[in-house]
């Protein structure tokens, strides 16, 4: 858990040198191709989808 917080410290870091607004605090790790910020029912079903595929 530390080494996952660390690593999304380190992208929103990055993302702040290429455009400063996305290193708030409040800035969202994880965004659609819209660039909206992604919905957790959302990203749930994408995730339970990708298990059940890797599944069969």
């Amino acid at each position: 858990m530390k080494r996952t917080l660390a690593l999304l410290r380190s992208w929103r870091a990055t993302r702040g040198s290429i455009f400063l607004p996305l290193a708030r605090p409040d800035a969202y790790v994880s965004r659609n191709t819209a660039g909206e910020v992604r919905s957790p029912n959302e990203v749930g079903r994408r995730w339970s989808r990708r298990v059940a595929a890797a599944k069969r």
